[in-house]
């Protein structure tokens, strides 16, 4: 398997209800995948270094998985969209 890494940033407005269920949203499209989350980190709302999409600030989370290299969780971030999100 081969590992994955992934930084996904949340709009500041989000509330706690909407970013768990982000987040399980996230490690449900990889387990689908035939993937496996093999660690979570969640560092809170913080001061973005530049405005992304007229938001200063963000809630991130870093993932990392495992993943067969022919599954479609190479690109993750982009099975993983939501109106949640600034960036994947």
């Amino acid at each position: 398997m081969r590992s994955y890494e992934c930084a996904v940033i949340m709009y500041p407005a989000v509330s706690d209800d909407g970013l768990k269920t982000s987040t399980a949203k996230y490690v449900d499209i990889i387990a689908r995948a035939g993937g496996e989350i093999t660690r979570v980190e969640t560092w809170g709302k913080r001061r973005l270094s530049f405005e992304i999409n007229k938001q200063p600030e963000g809630h991130y989370f870093f993932y990392k998985s495992a993943a067969p290299p022919s599954s479609s969780t190479s690109s993750p971030a982009s099975s993983a969209s939501t109106n949640r999100c600034c960036v994947t």
